[in-house]
């Protein structure tokens, strides 16, 4: 996700909230860099999709961590390809 893609994250949460999130235009630039520290590796599209999900069940709006996706080990790790590399190493051979 961009810096601009998190700036209207943030302008998304104000509009959905909008008594209780103000976006002060003075500080957007170091909050959007904030949550983009957070946020950026992420697609903004899925994203939105889990504000949209939060939303329609919190009273209250969401903080970097209710937006942030969590990825199981397996995502990031090479575990699985390796596992894959064996079993194509193992069936030319005979057990």
């Amino acid at each position: 996700m961009t810096k601009k893609e998190t700036a209207l994250l943030l302008q998304e949460i104000a509009f959905l909230y909008p008594t209780v999130f103000a976006v002060d235009p003075d500080k957007l630039p170091a909050m959007t860099e904030a949550w983009n520290k957070v946020l950026g590796r992420q697609g903004y599209e899925e994203t939105l999709e889990r504000l949209y999900r939060y939303a329609s069940e919190n009273k209250r709006p969401p903080t970097i961590a209710d937006l942030y996706i969590r990825r199981h080990a397996a995502y990031d790790s090479d575990v699985l390809e390796q596992m894959k590399q064996w079993e194509r190493e193992a069936v030319g051979h005979k057990c």
